[in-house]
């Protein structure tokens, strides 16, 4: 018996779908160049680099001096190699332990990851470790654009894991650690025994729903990531002007970008702002962001890992609907874990918190006690 064929949506309605998607491309777009446009006049006119200038500059020895020598009881500071590279790192707990391994985002390093390095560092069922991802902190500065693709991304977190002297580990990522956790999870998922990502989208998933391929995201969503993310558009323009916006006002952005709405302490910001003006920094964190825009860099792969979300619903850098909406079609094994309140440096911020399901993520997999949260 023959089977009748499927039937084809409306060509209307897809004409129609395929006319709204190019009209929200083309001004995306044009707000993407005139957002360059407006920034270079800025740059022209307004000279914000003059006032940095009058500003006290951050002392890069002292900055790294300081990031070296912080709070014994967060851990121990360790160099190593990876290809003949050298990262820097913060370890606690126990070497022998199953290994937490944790990934900071912009314009952070190994120190946003101070409360878990205590929490989980002091029984020796763990071996902790936060490591400054290259081109932050004590890390080595790559120029080479070819550093910043996901397939190199995830090749060295996975070498990261055998320098430490681990086959696998516990993958934990906020920010862009949370993206380059993703794309590990995507690419060489068999060092990976659970994964953990904090307030960081899917590029895949988020890319798909702002350009509305998913009906479960609004057109306003989308508009108000876009209107949120512009400084990536900025940070697309060639050198010395990607370089300036980092710095400009003596690192007025990362300033403000690190103190989480006010809930940093001051003396924290002042951390983050003196290693992100560690030499080649500022150029190494552009080419992170300018990589989202290369062909290559939405990795749609089914990721099979076991994985928790957990999401500050009061992130301002991040709309809840476009980053989560979607992912459990990628996700096989997944449990989003909202915390209310929590921002989006909650591994700060909300620490308490966080630990809390993170404990619970790695002793019970995705069955998660969530009433604190």
């Amino acid at each position: 018996m023959s089977q009748s064929a499927p039937k084809r949506p409306n060509i209307l309605v897809r004409a129609s779908y395929a006319l709204l998607r190019l009209g929200v491309g083309l001004a995306v777009f044009a707000y993407d160049y005139a957002f360059r446009i407006w920034f270079m006049s800025l740059i022209q006119f307004r000279l914000p680099w003059k006032r940095a200038l009058s500003s006290p500059k951050v002392g890069r020895a002292a900055a790294l001096e300081a990031l070296l020598n912080q709070d014994p009881a967060y851990g121990k500071h360790r160099l190593f190699e990876v290809d003949g590279n050298t990262y820097h790192c913060v370890e606690s707990g126990s070497s022998s332990g199953k290994l937490i391994l944790l990934l900071h985002g912009f314009p952070q390093c190994w120190y946003s990851w101070r409360h878990q390095l205590k929490e989980f560092g002091n029984t020796s069922d763990y071996h902790v470790v936060a490591v400054d991802l290259k081109g932050y902190g004590g890390s080595f500065k790559p120029t080479a654009s070819d550093e910043y693709t996901p397939y190199r991304f995830a090749e060295d977190i996975e070498k990261i894991v055998r320098a430490l002297g681990h086959d696998t580990c516990i993958l934990v990522g906020h920010d862009w650690g949370g993206i380059i956790a993703w794309y590990c999870a995507a690419l060489r998922p068999a060092f990976i025994e659970k994964l953990a990502i904090i307030n960081a989208p899917h590029p895949a998933v988020m890319g798909r729903n702002i350009a509305l391929r998913n009906p479960n995201v609004s057109m306003w969503e989308s508009l108000k990531q876009l209107y949120i993310s512009r400084y990536i558009a900025v940070i697309q323009l060639p050198w010395p002007f990607h370089t300036i916006y980092m710095t400009w006002r003596n690192y007025e952005w990362v300033r403000v970008a690190a103190s989480d709405v006010g809930q940093a302490a001051p003396e924290d910001v002042d951390t983050y702002v003196s290693s992100f003006a560690l030499p080649g920094v500022a150029s190494c964190s552009s080419a992170y962001y300018r990589s989202l825009l290369k062909p290559g860099a939405s990795i749609d792969a089914p990721i099979h890992v076991p994985t928790v979300v957990i999401w500050g619903n009061q992130d301002i850098a991040l709309r809840e609907e476009v980053c989560l909406t979607g992912l459990e079609d990628i996700v096989e094994d997944l449990q989003i874990c909202i915390i209310d309140g929590a921002t989006h440096f909650c591994p700060e911020s909300s620490h308490q918190r966080v630990n809390h399901l993170l404990r619970e993520f790695i002793q019970k997999g995705n069955d998660i006690e969530t009433s604190e949260t």
